[in-house]
């Protein structure tokens, strides 16, 4: 009896240790503590697939942002490239290879040779104040054949208040200082070029240039010159040029 009872004791200690899960006995088979779950696989690879996602959107952004600070450098103000002022143009330097060119030959000057004219008159012409021989005959018109008297021709004495029996006058007169005569191109180039006088003073061997109303060219050189009133002169007139029109 003692010895059941020893036993009843003994099974009711291993239940209650393994009611209660406070005491483990040793000898006790097939027995192992309590595991954690297992974790769920499905939420594993959501959330894998979710990281993937953000990944792919977050390198998609920064290639994008790249791209348009590319094309863009200047728009948020910065610029990758830094700026450099642009250096002032040296000197332009010709090709190595070009030869100089040959210095332009200056064009002729055009020479125009003077336009020949034969003499119209050439005679004597005495002007006289009238003092001494009492016919006063001041001045000639030179254009026509042979010249014709005048009051104020091509030439004459000059008078004002009195005549000056030793001063021509003249619708052009220019004094000729050569040693020799002139000739009609020396009187044009003369009378073209020099402002002409109205009047000059004259005396024996004296010569001048002088042009007529109707342009034609002539000279004369002084005989004679004094106090008995009169001028005699030498005179040449040449005529028009052929083919010359009067203006």
């Amino acid at each position: 009896m003692g010895s059941d009872h020893g036993d009843v004791n003994a099974t009711g200690r291993i239940h209650e240790s393994t009611v209660h899960g406070d005491v483990i006995q040793a000898g006790v088979a097939n027995f192992h503590p309590p595991q954690p779950p297992p974790p769920d696989r499905r939420a594993l690879w959501i959330g894998l697939l979710v990281l993937a996602v953000l990944v792919g959107l977050g390198s998609g952004l920064l290639l994008v942002r790249g791209q348009q600070s590319g094309a863009n450098p200047g728009h948020d103000g910065r610029s990758s490239a830094p700026l450099v002022s642009p250096a002032p143009p040296g000197p332009s330097l010709p090709p190595a290879s070009s030869a100089p060119s040959p210095p332009e030959t200056p064009a002729p000057t055009p020479t125009y040779a003077p336009l020949s004219a034969p003499v119209q008159w050439r005679g004597q012409l005495t002007l006289d104040t009238g003092a001494e021989s009492g016919r006063m005959n001041s001045g000639y018109e030179l254009d026509p054949v042979p010249p014709r008297s005048a009051v104020l021709g091509d030439l004459s004495i000059h008078c004002v208040y009195a005549c000056d029996p030793d001063q021509v006058a003249g619708k052009s007169v220019i004094p000729w200082t050569g040693p020799n005569p002139p000739g009609r191109e020396d009187c044009r180039q003369k009378l073209n070029t020099v402002l002409g006088q109205q009047s000059m003073t004259v005396k024996a061997g004296s010569m001048a240039c002088f042009g007529t109303a109707k342009m034609r060219v002539g000279y004369f050189t002084v005989r004679s010159a004094g106090g008995d009133g009169r001028i005699t002169l030498d005179v040449t007139v040449w005529d028009l040029p052929s083919g010359y029109t009067q203006p």
